[in-house]
């Protein structure tokens, strides 16, 4: 899914991420799209930036539709630190997180329609990740591994401008 983040004045990153509504027939439409934001903490610490490591506080959310059938959301709030030396950071970070899940059809089998209506709301509470980056010139790549309910790792590339 493509993301856009922008680093802002005063150590703040906004980011976008989703994809254009795709139309699914008699489904509806499929609708992917998420938010997020974070600002670095290390400007409100009278210690010089050489002595700690980079320190930030961040929110995202992300939203998932198909139709009037099912709305998933998934949200988390963050720290996370960092510490950067020539062309590779190492990251790590801890997280709260909550997910959601509504669903609500008619199932048809030709003769009868049984209406199909549930709410869940996820057992994910918790992560935390470790990760590493590697920058050459503008492109970055990166590993992490998320520890929580479910572990998962994730690989990554992109282009960073900055």
């Amino acid at each position: 899914v493509p993301q856009f983040s922008i680093g802002l004045p005063k150590d703040i990153e906004l980011t976008l991420r989703g994809m254009p509504a795709t139309d699914l027939g008699d489904l509806g439409k499929l609708t992917y799209f998420g938010f997020g934001g974070k600002i670095g903490l290390n400007q409100f610490i009278p210690l010089p930036n050489i002595v700690l490591p980079r320190i930030a506080v961040g929110y995202c959310m992300t939203s998932l539709g198909i139709g009037d059938i099912m709305n998933m959301k998934n949200s988390i709030a963050t720290l996370q630190v960092s510490k950067s030396i020539p062309f590779l950071t190492v990251y790590g970070g801890f997280g709260l997180e909550s997910s959601s899940l509504d669903v609500d059809y008619t199932y048809t089998d030709g003769l009868t329609s049984t209406p199909v209506n549930f709410s869940l709301d996820g057992d994910n509470k918790f992560r935390t990740i470790v990760g590493l980056r590697l920058k050459l010139a503008i492109l970055s790549i990166n590993a992490d591994y998320n520890i929580g309910k479910f572990n998962t790792v994730n690989i990554g590339a992109g282009l960073t401008l900055r």
